[in-house]
């Protein structure tokens, strides 16, 4: 189970992105994040991640979370990530595979194997000599699901992973993600695409400078919820938006 009690993101002394937000989420099931832009969404997983400045308390399974930051994956925004920085694909993907060697450690044969073999879950064994940036906005993003998988983790928090990519490529990594979650994954995705929350997502998390409710699909993706966190100008019409 991944706990959040009382999670504050305060930026810059004053500015509260995510107020006392508190969540018990059971593992492996595929939680989507929705809310307006800038309601705190990528906040909310900086925060549960202790990239940001932030008070509460988080844990993993009864223990903290930097008890299991070995088996914990982080994707962030593709925009956050420097495209020009002189790595292949393959050895993008490998990286995934260090948290788990030991001290001085190198990747040996095993890691090697792991690195093709979540190449080839994603579809991109054939571009593993390309550096990264001469890649599509998609292939690069089903580069990192495949790091992730390398890595072979427990949690996994993905910032908007479907923006600016192709449709093969999200029916690709939605498909992979949800194998993930049968095994006993646990995954959070920050989404903005509210048309795909029914067949993307087993629960929701709706943040509006906290969270304002979280659970299934059913009760969270309500017309009240929706338009108290994104406006009245929301279209709703049978459940979706």
């Amino acid at each position: 189970m991944l706990k959040v009690e009382n999670l504050n993101v305060v930026y810059d002394k004053h500015i509260h992105a995510i107020k006392d937000a508190s969540l018990e989420l059971e593992t492996g099931n595929i939680y989507g994040i929705i809310g307006s832009n800038g309601a705190g969404k990528s906040s909310l997983i900086k925060g549960m991640l202790n990239l940001v400045p932030n008070t509460g308390t988080v844990t993993f399974n009864g223990e903290s979370m930097k008890n299991h930051a070995k088996r914990i994956s982080y994707v962030p925004q593709r925009v956050d990530i420097d495209m020009t920085f002189p790595v292949t694909v393959f050895d993008c993907v490998l990286m995934g595979t260090y948290p788990n060697l030991g001290v001085l450690k190198r990747p040996g044969k095993k890691e090697k194997e792991r690195t093709l073999e979540s190449l080839k879950k994603v579809g991109m064994e054939d571009f593993k000599d390309r550096q990264i940036g001469e890649l599509s906005g998609g292939q690069f993003q089903r580069v990192l699901i495949a790091r992730t998988l390398a890595q072979h983790s427990d949690l996994v928090f993905l910032d908007e992973p479907f923006v600016g990519i192709d449709v093969q490529s999200e029916k690709v990594i939605i498909k992979v993600l949800k194998e993930m979650a049968e095994e006993g994954i646990t995954i959070l995705i920050v989404h903005h695409d509210l048309s795909k929350v029914h067949d993307y997502f087993d629960e929701l998390i709706l943040v509006h400078f906290g969270v304002k409710d979280y659970g299934s699909v059913e009760k969270v993706f309500t017309e009240k919820n929706l338009k108290e966190a994104y406006g009245d100008n929301i279209i709703v019409k049978a459940g979706e938006a």
